[in-house]
């Protein structure tokens, strides 16, 4: 199952940065994501060690606040640019986009 999320999130991801960043800062960013990948599947394998210390459900707990620090940080950090890039929030859950 990981690999099928992965074989689609990939794509999207590194078109997701060439829409988002200007190309001089593109390919730094793509840089980035890929590693990432590679440091997140190196520091996977502590996993166990947390699993063997605290038990798998400790360590599912120890992983889900480094997640939401993670998306926290991400969330302060970023900024939001829908407004900059003519969408539009119509209270149905999604975004549009205005014609400008």
């Amino acid at each position: 199952f990981m690999g099928l999320a992965c074989a689609f999130s990939t794509p999207a991801a590194y078109t997701f940065i060439a829409d988002s960043f200007p190309k001089d800062k593109a390919s730094f960013a793509s840089s980035l994501l890929g590693s990432g990948v590679y440091l997140g599947g190196a520091l996977s394998s502590l996993s166990i060690l947390l699993d063997k210390e605290f038990g798998w459900q400790g360590a599912l707990q120890i992983i889900a606040v480094f997640g939401l620090v993670s998306a926290a940080t991400s969330f302060v950090l970023l900024p939001d640019d829908s407004k900059e890039k003519g969408m539009e929030d119509n209270s149905a859950g999604t975004l549009t986009l205005e014609d400008n």
